[in-house]
């Protein structure tokens, strides 16, 4: 077998092991192209995986896949030269607890990557720090910061942070694993939600903001990429707490007028640099992830992103109803009060919308899943 040729079979094997068993036949026949010999190879290794609670030879295999991973929902491609700076950084100072399975994403500040826990045999997520941002005492803070962030809240619909450390200058967070796609990942395949699957989506969320807003947490970066949906129970997860801002405690580490966020999601206070923002950006942004989920494009979809910060403040987002005349009208008035350019418009805090969305719940309830 040519290097070539093995590396394709790790790439599709490493995508396939993720995915419920009676999925994997498919999926297989499907990326294999007509490749008859490609679906035996890897199926073969899927055969020796079902099962076993150790294959360190085979995982090691895939940890080894350099170049470019297919996932097997995203088809997220992760460059080369990202993954040969981290995976063996971290297989090197976690190696003895973690086997490093395959990355799942690259970001700002550095790489997440699945990972088994070999103790409790679990699979995990791993987030390692970007080695020049490990050198500077600002992203080491920063870093630490969102540990301790994610450390304090607990519910059922924020990401669990199992355990923070450092090892030889690696710097990493050990965090649960949600197996599914993102919202983002979805709204690509799908286009849009069933309006029943969006009010679940948004209840949950905003529950899951009326835990971390009761904390005194403002996540600021509320976005579809940021929604992980399980896909054992359907629950949406919320990830990614690297620019949460905590009410009261300061904020040192971003510059005053500095603009953090998502452009396409971040309220209009937000993206003008407001120093002050309160737990109303968070609702703004929600009601736009809503808004995604249940027109198939965010509200200024068609902007430049260096038009947004005007339009969101001069504007307001386009009627729901009038580009998407199936949502009922309750439900559609609950997301359009969210993405009021006055903050005092908006819905004046998580729970406040979290009933509003339940009073909006039986019109949903009535319409078919899809």
């Amino acid at each position: 077998m040519t290097p070539e040729r093995w590396e394709r079979v790790k790439a599709l094997f490493a995508a396939a092991v993720e995915l419920p068993v009676a999925e994997r036949a498919t999926f297989v026949k499907h990326e294999s192209q007509g490749d008859g010999e490609l679906a035996r190879e890897v199926a073969s290794l899927l055969a020796s995986a079902e099962g076993s609670d150790s294959l360190p030879a085979v995982r090691a295999a895939i940890a080894a896949v350099g170049g470019r991973v297919v996932g097997p929902r995203s088809r997220t491609q992760v460059p080369l030269e990202h993954d040969a700076a981290f995976q063996p950084m971290l297989e090197t100072a976690l190696g003895n607890q973690y086997e490093i399975v395959r990355p799942l994403g690259y970001g700002g500040m550095g790489a997440v990557y699945l990972a088994r826990e070999r103790a409790l045999e679990r699979f995990v997520a791993i987030k390692v720090l970007r080695p020049d941002l490990a050198a500077a005492h600002d992203g080491r803070e920063r870093f630490r910061r969102e540990a301790r962030v994610v450390a304090g809240l607990s519910h059922p619909g924020i990401l669990p942070l199992h355990t923070f450390g450092e090892v030889g200058g690696t710097w990493y967070f050990v965090m649960g694993y949600v197996r599914g796609a993102s919202l983002a990942e979805r709204l690509r395949v799908e286009g849009r939600i069933s309006v029943r699957e969006a009010h679940r989506i948004l209840t949950e969320l905003a529950d899951a903001l009326e835990c971390a807003h009761r904390s005194g947490v403002v996540h600021r970066d509320i976005k579809p990429a940021n929604v992980l949906l399980d896909e054992k129970t359907g629950r949406a997860v919320l990830a990614d707490f690297g620019i949460s801002k905590v009410q009261g405690a300061g904020d040192s580490l971003t510059a005053t007028g500095m603009v953090v966020g998502t452009p396409h999601y971040m309220s209009p206070e937000q993206a003008l640099g407001a120093h002050d923002v309160d737990e109303r950006t968070d609702l703004y942004s929600l009601g736009a992830v809503g808004y995604a989920m249940l027109a198939g494009h965010e509200p200024f979809a068609g902007s430049r992103a260096d038009e947004l910060a005007f339009r969101r403040a001069s504007h307001d987002a386009p009627p729901l109803q009038s580009v998407a005349p199936s949502v009922p009208a309750e439900l559609a008035g609950v997301v359009m009060r969210c993405l009021m350019r006055d903050p005092a418009l908006r819905w004046p805090h998580a729970r406040a919308l979290k009933e509003a969305l339940t009073r909006a719940g039986d019109e949903a309830a009535d319409l078919p899943e899809s």
